[in-house]
């Protein structure tokens, strides 16, 4: 009887010891676990997500900011530098040119919304009208990786498009739902 209860809590215990042994490789390997000082004047090493040249993945490139006690106002620069698209010429904004930050807010329970001014094309179509799933899935994971993964207060990401709440972004992912980071969309 009593080795019966001890081969039965094995496999939990194995688990649980490699799920605490994948965090702390994750934690470990990923260069953007969190926000972290340079040593320069005051300066902090973040790391924004854009499209990989790829096209199928996501990409972090470092980027810095001044130190700032103040997670919101650190969350609006990497927002408002995110939406202006990367500096290395070989990457790509997953965002449309002329996406601007409406609205950012920060709840207690680690939650953000974030509002996202989408400008229709020349065409008159909506930004994502055209795009796969893939595309609209590396936009919502380069914002929401871009803030999870270099503020402790954030741990999910809603978005809202115009002010609204919308149901997906395009055609094909769905906004109804707060997400949080994969790093299965990153190379």
């Amino acid at each position: 009887m009593m080795t019966e209860k001890m081969t039965t809590r094995k496999p939990y215990r194995t688990f649980f010891r490699i799920l605490l042994f994948s965090t702390a490789l994750f934690c470990y390997l990923c260069p953007a676990a969190k926000a972290k000082d340079t040593g320069n004047t005051g300066q902090m090493e973040n790391f924004l997500y854009f499209i990989h040249p790829d096209k199928q993945h996501l990409t972090a490139r470092p980027m810095y900011f001044p130190a700032e006690s103040d997670e919101y106002s650190l969350g609006v620069k990497i927002l408002t530098t995110l939406l202006q698209g990367p500096r290395d010429k070989e990457l790509t904004s997953a965002w449309p040119k002329g996406t601007s930050l409406r609205a950012f807010f920060m709840g207690k329970n680690g939650q953000a919304w974030v509002d996202l001014a989408l400008e229709k094309q020349t065409d008159g179509q909506e930004p994502f009208a055209q795009a796969d799933e893939s595309q609209e899935l590396l936009a919502v994971y380069s914002l929401v990786h871009s803030l999870c993964l270099n503020l402790q207060q954030v741990h999910s990401v809603k978005i809202l498009i115009n002010g609204s709440d919308r149901q997906f972004l395009g055609r094909n992912v769905c906004l109804e739902s707060f997400y949080t980071p994969d790093m299965a969309f990153v190379k």
